[in-house]
């Protein structure tokens, strides 16, 4: 019905949803769009994104919005490096949760991607996940709190029980344990800048395993924190990233792979993604 649509993004909203329905999912690294305007989780990582059935309609929406903007505080300048064949790196094995379908997807894209690309590395994702609990456990959901918890407070009923008391629950962390978090976020920066300079692109799964309506509704929370298992980091860590669509389970729901890459290297993600576009049609 429409060529492309605007979404948020801050732990991996702008991927998720993407991988779920079957289309193209690109999260600009923070500050490469403008966010004045958006209604904030988290806003100093929080993006903007895109969603498209093609990724030239992805490319083609950001090169029209990419830049800064003197009306966000928060917008950044990134130069952009030449685009080059893409270094890819992937994990050679996921956690799926026991989701069977999903093992044998990502084993079928695991096999496509490094065999149609001779020297995909095997990647370590460990110093990646490193922060990843901190989006729902820790402190920086103290940043949710400076955003809608005014409102919240005003309107409890207004929001859904469990993120009220995420949102409201985050008071009980320190200043110290602000900076502790801060800290560990640059550590995980400075344990991955070696694998930046051997590699373009990390590929891994836009999400482990497929979750499932009655699933939240059992489990409003450990669903969705494994839904964010491959996604989690990437905005803190200030990294760009398109999800791209990779087959469908037996069952026909559609599931795909995440290219990620420092905000410095966009031109050079696309050409990531559009190699795993080339891989899916090739398995198709």
């Amino acid at each position: 019905m429409v060529s492309f649509a605007f979404g948020t993004d801050t732990g991996g909203s702008g991927r998720v949803p993407a991988g779920y329905n079957g289309i193209y999912g690109y999260k600009p690294a923070p500050g490469a769009w403008s966010r004045a305007g958006l209604v904030y989780a988290c806003r100093s990582f929080d993006t903007a994104t895109v969603f498209a059935k093609t990724l030239d309609d992805v490319a083609a929406v950001d090169a029209v919005v990419a830049g800064p903007d003197p009306a966000d505080a928060f917008s950044a300048i990134h130069v952009q490096e030449a685009a080059r064949a893409p270094r890819l790196a992937m994990a050679p094995g996921i956690d799926t949760f026991g989701d069977a379908d999903i093992a044998a997807l990502y084993t079928q894209a695991h096999a496509a991607v490094t065999q149609g690309n001779s020297g995909t590395a095997a990647a370590d994702i460990a110093p990646f996940q490193a922060i990843n609990d901190l989006m729902f456990f820790g402190p920086m959901l103290a940043e949710r709190d400076v955003s809608v918890g005014a409102f919240i407070d005003a309107q409890p009923d207004a929001c859904h029980p469990v993120v009220r008391n995420l949102v409201q629950g985050s008071r009980s962390f320190t200043a110290a344990d602000t900076y502790r978090a801060i800290y560990r976020v640059q550590e995980a920066k400075a344990a991955i800048a070696p694998f930046w300079e051997a590699h373009d692109a990390l590929i891994l799964p836009t999400v482990g395993a497929l979750i499932t309506r009655q699933m939240c509704e059992d489990d409003p929370l450990g669903p969705n924190f494994r839904n964010g298992t491959y996604t989690n980091f990437a905005n803190p860590l200030g990294l760009a990233s398109v999800s791209v669509p990779f087959g469908r389970t037996p069952a026909g729901v559609p599931w795909g792979l995440t290219a990620y890459a420092p905000a410095t290297r966009v031109p050079t993600l696309f050409k990531a993604a559009d190699r795993l576009r080339a891989v899916t049609q090739a398995t198709a």
